[in-house]
């Protein structure tokens, strides 16, 4: 027979013991306690986690990636549309017209400043665009 995480017998009656939840606020852990009253599970922030796995948090949505490979989109372009910018909303961010915008959208090799600017105005982090470029080239 298998035993369970709640279960410290040999033979688990049915129905199954209800869960308790205890809320810990100081910090927002959830310690979920088995019907004995014993703690079984911690449920921390998903922050708390990736902070203490080393998690990039700074991922790029498949939808992304995709558009920059099979699509043969720029990452800039490809994080634009993804985001749902217009063009000329980024340019005017950038304190650049669209057309120039357009010009540094769809160049090939972008700057690392250039990389920061365009990061900025989308909200995102450069790396999120830098790591679409090596992988483009």
């Amino acid at each position: 027979m298998e035993l369970d995480a709640c279960d410290d017998s040999e033979s688990s009656p049915l129905p199954r013991p209800s869960l308790s939840i205890a809320m810990d606020t100081s910090n927002l852990l959830h310690i979920i306690d088995d019907h004995r009253g014993h703690p079984v599970f911690i449920v921390i922030p998903y922050a708390s986690y990736a902070a203490q796995l080393g998690v990039d948090r700074n991922l790029v949505p498949d939808v992304v990636s995709r558009k920059v490979l099979a699509d043969d989109i720029t990452p800039v372009r490809a994080w634009r549309e993804y985001l749902g910018h217009a063009q000329k909303v980024v340019a005017e961010h950038l304190g650049m017209s669209r057309q120039a915008h357009a010009q540094l959208e769809n160049g090939e090799a972008l700057r690392k400043s250039s990389i920061e600017k365009q990061a900025t105005a989308l909200g995102i982090a450069p790396d999120q665009i830098a790591s679409l470029v090596r992988l483009g080239a």
